[in-house]
């Protein structure tokens, strides 16, 4: 699943050494916010106490004389942003190379010729679950070109989540558009459904191809909130992915379907009408 770098769930004890040698010139004492001391040097008594924040979350205390405590604040707060700023870009560079490793693994699977898409899609939606908080999730196909149906799905209440998720589908691929919705219970679209008052987010993604439509991918959470920006950006990647193995699948269904076409039609007809129809055909 995605880790997100939170400012209030930092270990400050990594940057221990850079933050003392900082404050070393000066009596004071840093604790983080489960009271572990980080940096200390002869802290006065009498020290006032100032709060060290990132990004307006409170992330350590500092003990320092009234005049330094708020040039240290200042010095300790700037250094904090930069490293965290540091540790955020290599934790985004370290996931995307995972994600694309991934997305990767499922393209080189479904090269193999003798992998069904249900297996490839149960792979995209598990992988999917690695990256992103989702409970439930179903991909649609229009395999036909014209009808929606469901080809795999994840989720213990997965039965229960089907005929609400077909509803979101169509939607969704109605409209060619994202569906999303943080209050499913009063979603003007699905007022009709028993159960969405157990859900707190849904939302729905149109597989397109080009300007092809081959299916939907729909997801939903009993827990939490809206999916993240981030969250979205990552999902709409594996929508990407799903519809492009939904697209390979049709082609190669259609130009299997064409070659047992004309196999049947060289019994009994000349290979000249033979290749007109072909010629026809493309």
């Amino acid at each position: 699943m995605r880790t997100e770098v939170r400012p209030d769930f930092l270990n400050l004890r990594m940057w221990a050494p850079a933050l003392s040698s900082m404050l070393a010139q000066s009596p004071h004492e840093l604790r983080d916010n489960f009271g572990t001391i980080i940096s200390s040097r002869a802290p006065n008594e009498a020290a006032e106490e100032t709060e060290i924040a990132l990004r307006g979350k409170i992330i350590a205390k500092l003990r320092a004389s009234a005049g330094q405590s708020s040039q240290l604040r200042a010095l300790l707060e700037g250094a904090i942003e930069a490293e965290f700023r540091a540790l955020s870009a290599e934790n985004t560079l370290d996931e995307s190379k995972l994600l694309s490793h991934d997305l990767d693994s499922i393209l080189d699977l479904s090269e193999a010729e003798t992998v069904p898409l249900e297996e490839l899609l149960q792979h995209v939606l598990r992988l999917l679950r690695a990256h992103v908080w989702v409970e439930r999730a179903t991909v649609f196909g229009m395999l036909d070109g014209f009808t929606l149906e469901s080809i795999i799905g994840i989720g213990a209440t997965q039965e229960e989540w089907k005929p609400l998720a077909s509803t979101v589908a169509g939607v969704s691929t109605a409209s060619r558009q994202t569906f999303l919705t943080e209050d499913p219970a009063n979603d003007k679209h699905l007022k009709s459904h028993a159960g969405t008052e157990s859900l707190r987010n849904i939302a729905c993604f149109p597989l397109l191809h080009g300007s092809t439509l081959v299916g939907a991918l729909c997801l939903a959470n009993r827990v939490g909130g809206a999916f993240s920006e981030p969250d979205l950006v990552l999902l709409r990647r594996f929508a990407n992915l799903a519809a492009h193995l939904l697209q390979k699948h049709v082609f190669k269904s259609r130009m299997q379907e064409f070659e047992r076409t004309s196999e049947n039609l060289g019994k009994y007809l000349s290979r000249k009408v033979v290749k007109n129809v072909e010629n026809t055909q493309e």
